[in-house]
């Protein structure tokens, strides 16, 4: 599944002396929100991952988390050794996130507003819209080496859908976009 990704590794200069795999890697998650009753609830039906030039797509936390384990294993990842994987508007993804995985680092801007966080796993989630600054629209069209657009309307966002929700290419491709806009940056 992971065999054929080269890579380097880059040492840190800092006091912690960690080593980071240096590959780009991008995660996005798509969710939906609705009323059970009068309380609002929220959840992930959809998340892509990207790595290099493989991409990966599931429906449930379980299927990521697998998928977590994979890259812990194939990097040899842990405290030390790190992957980073970047995505836009971490401060959203994160409040689902939390709940699933185990994090040894955050680093904040604000309550809630994560800016980095490295998981148990040994993958370290960084916030791309805070390091370009710019939306997704908008970092597409300064892309210099690739030319990618920000797939709009392609995903009707007032439909209510869950981890068992048929999906069509059409919308796959709308959420893989958004992640291969992160990995061309």
């Amino acid at each position: 599944m992971l065999n054929g990704l080269k890579y380097e590794t880059v040492r840190s200069r800092r006091k912690d002396r960690k080593t980071y795999i240096n590959i780009e890697c991008g995660f996005d998650i798509e969710t939906t929100s609705m009323y059970h009753g009068e309380e609002k609830v929220a959840f992930m039906y959809a998340w892509v991952f990207g790595i290099k030039d493989k991409i990966y797509r599931g429906r449930t936390w379980e299927d990521f988390l697998l998928l977590c384990e994979k890259l812990q294993e194939h990097f040899e990842l842990g405290e030390d050794r790190v992957l980073t994987c970047y995505v836009h508007n971490l401060a959203f993804e994160f409040q689902f996130m939390r709940k699933y995985f185990e994090f040894s680092e955050v680093f904040s801007m604000d309550s809630r507003k994560p800016i980095k966080a490295l998981s148990h796993y040994g993958i370290e989630f960084r916030d791309s819209l805070v390091l370009s600054g710019m939306n997704l629209e908008n970092l597409a069209k300064n892309l210099t080496s690739h030319t990618i657009d920000k797939k709009v309307g392609d995903l009707d966002y007032s439909l209510i859908r869950h981890s068992e929700t048929e999906l069509t290419e059409q919308e796959w491709g709308y959420i893989e976009s958004d992640v291969l806009i992160i990995l061309y940056y």
